[in-house]
């Protein structure tokens, strides 16, 4: 669930953020 709001928090990771989702 954190994951999701960090990824949507920085564009800039969230590619990174989107694969460990």
């Amino acid at each position: 669930m954190v994951v999701i709001r960090l990824a949507r928090g920085g564009s800039k990771k969230r590619p990174f953020y989107n694969i460990v989702a």
